[in-house]
């Protein structure tokens, strides 16, 4: 649980400190990912039913974005 914590705030500190919109939303996307995987986490380890969660494919969202950059010539 404590990767999980310390990996939302590293990726919601990135993308603080980012000035490109979809590099954003991506580390966000990560950000709410480990929230999820907190949460889970913590329902295992108090016997509790696990939240649901929606489905968000990052891997997809991502590599859109990425698609969208390189295509930009932001990224190679």
């Amino acid at each position: 649980m404590k990767v999980e914590a310390e990996g939302e705030r590293y990726h919601r500190d990135l993308a603080s400190k980012s000035d490109d919109v979809d590099l954003k939303q991506v580390l966000t996307m990560l950000a709410n990912e480990e929230v999820k995987h907190f949460k889970a986490f913590e329902a295992m380890r108090n016997n509790a039913p696990l939240p649901a969660m929606a489905s968000v494919d990052v891997f997809a969202n991502a590599k859109t974005i990425f698609q969208k950059l390189k295509e930009d010539g932001v990224a190679r």
